[in-house]
């Protein structure tokens, strides 16, 4: 609909008598006359203000006269003709008063007056143009009230006004045209094409039949020419579009270059020039239109309002043909040309949006075309600073969100800054929650969502952030027009994205839609358009993807074709034109390892060094780009061994960790392998700083704000650099301590991040109450399970919103935990122990670290006064790879070689010779590293000869992850349940598995101790949601059944209650309970496998069964390290409740009962050995 405007009211004359007034004064008394004069006089004198308003713009003027004007009214008597003069132009005050006012109030009166001056006979001579007064003010409140009913209202009356027109009269063609513009008005109200056809046929009408010197001629010709733009607009450039280029090219010649509407004629012309290249892509018409924009923009004066937008269309048109083109020149000129409309456009111009959207999209494709930083940070601060100016009400304002959305993002990408994405992704939500929907705006606020949140999957590995970020671009691709600007690049996300998935989870449908996709996006280009290189390198990456599925040839062939069109498709001083460098090295490097052809090999490492010159020094991909040529010169001096590769493959790999605004992840591997290398040349001090540097890295993967299915997948590239830290550290004669601390950092990390948010804060809440609350609020936030996995059918947006907020409140935690650092006594809050702390963890019994690295095998030694360390030297790595690759760890030769390498020396070194006496048994706590952790070392031993030269004979032994996990347990308090229950399941039973018949006789044997134990025993049944509910009241869970060890997804190992895992008792499930409130003591796992570890880049996390139930919140749990004969299991158990029951629920019956029925067991076994004559 037009905007509200005020139609020009004929001049106002002043009145006298006419014929008909003096006859009907002759019969009037001289009161009756003197009235009548008196009225007159009034209303002349309200003609005078109202002249004087027109010509001064003084609102007092037209507020005098209107009253003037309504009492001359009252004044006058009904009957004499002169009211109807004075009602008109009474009218006509009121129509300008209204608009003034931007009042309906008004608007309605004057229509009413307007009303009443039609209120004459038809041979009335001044009817039609009551009439056309009439229809004037009812078309213009319409335009005010914005209503359909009120716009309908003025065609009937324009169409009635029409009918009573006759063929000759003047005005005729006038009210043709003025009904066109209101059926056009309605066109924009219903969408509907027959009130636009109308439309048109009326304006044609009143264009064609002025003579061609008509004043009005030009103007009706341009807004037909409009018009008809508007219906090739609405039928998507299925109309013929000549009759309105030909209109609009009369307009432009039917007046001067001089007149003061030749700009906007032309800026007209070049629009539907525009729009047709939108439709035919014919480069002719956008340089014509360019050309038109460029004549407009000079001839239009400075104060011609539509100057500003003439020059912002100008920048917007020759921003495409760059697009088109690459043009730099055209690229600069687009900055220069919307940098003049924004300086020129008042602060509170409502076109001020528009403008600096567009400046903010210029400078960031300069920003992509040079990587120049300035131009990104341009782009938001002027996008910034005009929303923020902008009032709220305004009905654009939050189209700048989006943008300013995009480029947080696109800085976070250059930068590295998490800030910024952060903040990237809480612009986008708000401004999908702000523009329409509907609007393309809105479909441009959920892509800025989608590209942050797939970034931040990039970053932390969150799967609910993917997830949402192909969920919200699967919708985005349905709101665009297929092959347009907007669908290419959303298919082109959309792709990306699937691609990341197939990637972490190998749904070979993922992969297939993503080739599908990133075909139909370069189909939809051609080859000069300035995104088709992103296009090209996409589909390349998807096939490059199912290439390492399928190892096709074809597929590596079209691939390497794909990669170097794209990087030929762009200049070199393009900013991504390292990046297809880079990628075509990539696949150059496959190629070599496929064929071994040399040259491949020689052709990648020459992109990858070019592209990683190319990369700016603060840029946050800086590190990957050196971490990949070091990584192809590795393989070719591994051929060829040529002393400058190794040196700059060396070069490479320490700059690549020294970018602190790079991928913490892809400094973490380039550290891993320039310490493997400086290891391999016994090159000790560097390698002992690589390794303490990468160690260091470990804590800024924001492990926290991760769910514990994410921070799995991120540790795995982390798993043994901690030993190999150690290792160092003790081999150039550090100090035991220090080995031990850099250990620790890389261990146990999702255990850590579970106990710090669990940490007890008991004298917190007495000393510091307020921050205590803060503390518990967030870590009751951060403790809530991963939405993504342990509640599959929720929706995936409601995921990642968590995700977002996961993050924000794991930053908010570090905060709490630094301001609670300030208060006296809380110094070391949530800090690594101290020296003291770590002594006094050995007040039990002595803690053993046995360390096994590349550069040197140890034993840390933690006794209360002292941690030493004493190396290793029978120990023998390649014995213990045989043994695990062959499965063999839980032989007698195993153990043997265990006790003779490992066990014996350690037990020596702390004085347990022999067997205790007087049965005072010690107590060692056992932390094994690396592949050692599948042994079983309490079991080492020479068992076969009958001897005391075995752990199980000399002391009992505990496992634990780490010297910070013992620490964190014994601070657990004691549970307050006041009616303790035993949890029993028994499956004898489980779908899918091997019957157990044994199973129901254990728990029997069990449950029968339970009253000694003063416990309720409780038997669900196999069933998950009931037995995490029982947990939270048991003291004692006791399992008889099989277990699940997943081998590549440690957290999806499972107690099984069926033979799907979605309802058996998983690993997460327990990291994401929460039993510490009232910690159970004891969880009996008598299934085998439970401490099974099978990936070998998690054995650090020890992420098993065992693990899980004591990060829950158990105290202590007995588990299997691998399969156990059923009937086996039922001694077991009762042996080890009977010295509980005996000696109550301590901590030491426990390891005590546990090791008596060990012990039995063992005897056992060689007796029968014996007898059996083995």
């Amino acid at each position: 609909m037009a905007s509200c405007g005020r139609a020009d009211q004929p001049t106002a004359r002043a009145v006298g008598s006419t014929a008909d007034d003096r006859l009907i004064l002759n019969d009037t008394n001289s009161e009756g006359r003197e009235e009548l004069e008196s009225a007159k006089h009034m209303h002349n004198l309200a003609l005078e203000l109202y002249s004087r308003y027109r010509s001064e713009r003084a609102t007092t003027d037209l507020d005098e006269a209107v009253q003037m004007a309504a009492k001359a009214i009252q004044a006058t008597p009904y009957n004499i003709p002169i009211r109807e003069t004075f009602l008109r132009d009474l009218s006509h005050m009121r129509h300008d008063q209204a608009y003034e006012a931007q009042s309906m109030t008004i608007f309605d009166d004057a229509v009413e007056r307007a009303r009443q001056a039609t209120a004459v006979s038809n041979s009335h001579p001044n009817r039609l143009e009551h009439l056309n007064d009439l229809v004037q003010v009812l078309w213009d409140r319409s335009k005010c009230s914005r209503s359909e009913v009120h716009l309908m209202e003025s065609i009937e009356a324009a169409e009635g006004l029409a009918r009573q027109v006759p063929a000759n009269h003047p005005g005729r063609l006038h009210f043709c045209f003025r009904l066109g513009l209101m059926l056009s008005d309605r066109f924009h109200l219903t969408k509907s094409i027959r009130n636009l056809d109308q439309s048109i046929d009326l304006v044609r009408q009143a264009a064609r039949g002025l003579p061609k010197d008509h004043p009005d001629r030009p103007r009706y010709l341009h807004v037909l020419g409009n018009l008809l733009r508007d219906r090739y607009v609405f039928t998507k450039g299925e109309s013929d579009p000549s009759e309105a280029l030909q209109a609009a090219r009369e307009a432009v010649d039917a007046i001067p270059k001089e007149h003061p509407m030749s700009g906007r004629h032309l800026h007209s012309l070049a629009l539907l020039l525009d729009k047709r290249f939108s439709f035919t892509r014919e480069i002719s018409d956008l340089d014509e239109a360019i050309g038109i924009l460029r004549q407009a923009t000079e001839i239009s004066r400075d104060d011609d309002p539509g100057r500003l937008r003439q020059l912002n269309d100008l920048g917007a048109r020759i921003h495409t043909r760059y697009t088109l083109t690459e043009s730099f020149d055209d690229l600069e000129e687009s900055i220069s040309v919307a940098r003049r409309a924004v300086n020129d456009s008042p602060k509170d111009s409502p076109d001020l949006v528009d403008f600096v959207s567009n400046l903010a999209n210029h400078l960031g494709s300069r920003y992509d075309r040079t990587g120049l930083f300035s131009d990104l940070e341009d782009a938001i601060e002027v996008t910034r600073s005009t929303y923020e100016s902008t009032p709220e009400d305004h009905p654009s304002r939050g189209m700048l969100l989006p943008i300013l959305g995009n480029y947080l993002a696109d800085r976070y990408w250059h930068s590295g800054l998490l800030a910024d994405l952060e903040e990237a992704i809480k612009v986008a939500r708000r401004a999908v929650d702000t523009v329409p929907k509907g609007r393309r705006e809105w479909a441009v606020s959920l892509c800025a969502l989608g590209m942050s949140l797939s970034y931040r999957y990039q970053q932390t590995s969150s799967m609910a952030d993917l997830d949402e970020a192909i969920d919200i671009t699967e919708r985005v691709v349905k709101e665009f027009a297929e092959g347009s600007e907007a669908w290419i690049s959303s298919i082109h996300n959309l792709a990306r994205d699937l691609q990341l998935r197939y990637f972490r989870l190998r749904v070979a449908s993922d992969l297939e839609r993503s080739v599908e996709l990133a075909r139909m996006a370069v189909r939809a280009t051609n080859h000069g358009h300035s995104q088709r290189h992103a296009l090209l390198a996409r589909l390349s990456s998807a096939l490059g993807l199912r290439y390492d599925t399928s190892g096709s040839l074809t597929d590596l062939d079209e691939i390497i074709q794909l990669r170097r069109e794209a990087k030929e498709a762009i200049p070199r001083d393009h900013v991504d034109w390292r990046v297809r460098a880079h990628d075509l090295a990539v696949i150059l490097e496959k190629r070599y390892s496929r064929t071994q052809a040399m040259a491949d090999l020689d052709e990648a490492i020459d992109l990858a060094r070019q592209a990683a010159d190319a990369v700016e020094e603060n840029h946050r991909e800086r590190a990957k780009h050196f971490y990949t040529a070091a990584l192809f010169l590795r393989k070719r001096f591994a051929v060829t061994k040529v002393q400058e590769d190794q040196e700059q493959l060396l070069s490479f790999y320490r700059t690549a960790l020294a970018q602190t605004q790079s991928s913490v992840r892809t400094r973490i591997e380039a550290g891993e392998h320039l310490l493997m290398n400086r290891l391999m040349n016994s090159e000790w001090q560097e390698a002992f700083e690589v390794a303490e540097i990468t160690v260091n890295l470990i804590p800024q993967l924001a492990i926290r704000s991760l769910g514990n299915y994410d921070k799995q997948y991120l540790l795995s590239i982390v798993g043994g650099v901690s030993s190999e830290a150690a290792g160092l550290a003790l081999r150039l004669g550090k100090e035991p301590l220090l080995a031990l601390n850099l250990l620790e950092k890389g261990r146990g990390v999702i255990a850590l991040s579970l106990d710090e948010i669990h940490a007890d804060i008991t004298s917190l809440e007495e000393t510091c109450p307020d921050l205590a609350t803060r503390f518990i609020h967030l870590r009751n936030q951060l403790g809530n399970p991963d939405p993504q996995v342990s509640k599959p059918e929720s929706g995936r947006g409601e995921s990642s919103v968590g995700s977002t907020r996961r993050y924000e409140v794991g930053s908010e935690f570090d905060t709490v935990v630094v301001e609670i650092r300030k208060r006296p006594g809380f110094e070391d809050f949530l800090l690594p122990p101290t020296e003291r702390e770590i002594k006094l963890a050995a007040r039990y019994g002595p803690i053993v670290v046995i360390n096994i690295s590349l550069s040197r095998y140890d034993a840390i030694l933690i006794e209360q006064h002292q941690v030493r360390s004493m190396p290793l030297p029978l120990f023998n790595r390649p014995t213990m790879i045989e043994h695990v690759r062959k499965g063999t760890f839980k032989s007698s030769k195993a153990l043997e070689w265990l006790w003779n390498c490992v066990a014996s020396p350690v037990l020596n070194a702390l004085g347990f010779h022999e067997p205790p006496s007087n049965n005072s048994w010690p107590h060692v706590w056992w932390i094994t590293t690396g592949l050692l952790a599948k042994f079983p070392i309490h079991a080492a031993g020479l068992h076969s000869k009958g001897s005391s030269e075995t752990v199980i004979d000399r002391v009992i032994s505990s496992y634990h992850t780490s010297v910070q996990s013992i620490i964190r347990n014994r601070k657990r308090p004691l549970s307050t349940v006041t009616s303790p229950e035993a949890l029993l399941v028994a499956m004898e039973h489980t779908p899918g598995s091997s019957r157990l018949p044994f199973a129901v006789k254990e728990v029997a044997a069990v449950r029968g101790l339970c009253k000694s134990m003063s416990l309720s025993p409780i038997e669900p049944g196999p069933n998950k949601e009931d037995i995490l509910t029982h947990l939270l009241q048991c003291q004692l869970f006791h399992f008889a059944g099989h277990a699940s060890t997943n081998l590549f997804d440690p957290v999806k190992s499972h107690l099984c209650l069926d033979n799907e895992m979605a309802v058996s008792l998983s690993v997460l499930n327990l990291l994401d309970t929460n039993l510490r409130k009232s910690p159970p003591f004891l969880a009996y796992l008598s299934a085998c496998g439970t401490g099974e570890i099978h990936n070998a880049e998690l054995v650090d996390e020890s992420i098993h069964l065992i693990s899980g139930f004591q990060l829950a919140g158990f105290r202590h749990v007995i588990g299997t390290l691998w399969e156990v004969k059923d009937e086996l299991c039922v001694d077991m158990a009762t042996i080890t409740y009977e010295e509980i029951c005996e000696n109550g629920m301590t901590d030491d019956s426990v390891s005590r009962g546990l090791h008596n029925a060990a012990r039995e067991l063992r005897d056992r076994w060689i007796s029968s050995t014996k007898h059996n004559g083995g």
